[in-house]
């Protein structure tokens, strides 16, 4: 049986700014200091989850204005130290975004691709960068 997932907001802590680099895993996508400035500057917020009294993730919201009107809950960042939770948890947000038009994740592993699919995400943008000094 699985324990039930407990969501609370946060104010930020060390702990976030070490799970959030290391699940990002690269500094070019990931920029820890200006996701703690959005919850400082109360332009996202930030979520705790707990299993069993024990934290075991966290995550940043944000809304945006969609341009055909509307509005979109952007999860900006998020991190987990225990298997199994991505689902769950965006099942969590789902609800907490019941009044949005819709959710936005960036998601760069193949894994937290098809995780989001399983939890009714779709791709809709294919990303592109390019960086200052590459071959080509």
């Amino acid at each position: 049986m699985e324990t039930a997932l407990t969501v609370c907001q946060a104010e930020w802590e060390g702990w976030h700014t070490t799970q959030l680099a290391r699940a990002a895993g690269d500094p070019d996508v990931c920029d820890v200091e200006h996701y703690r400035q959005m919850v400082a500057e109360r332009t996202a917020r930030l979520y705790d989850v707990y299993q069993s009294g024990r934290r075991v993730a966290c995550y940043l919201l944000t809304a945006e204005p969609l341009p055909v009107g509307g509005r979109e809950v952007v999860i900006v960042a998020g991190a987990s130290i225990g298997q199994g939770l991505y689902v769950p948890v965006l099942r969590i947000v789902q609800h907490q975004a019941a009044g949005a038009d819709s959710i936005r994740i960036h998601a760069i592993r193949p894994g937290a691709v098809r995780m989001a699919q399983r939890a009714g995400f779709e791709p809709v943008e294919t990303v592109m960068r390019w960086k200052r000094g590459q071959q080509q």
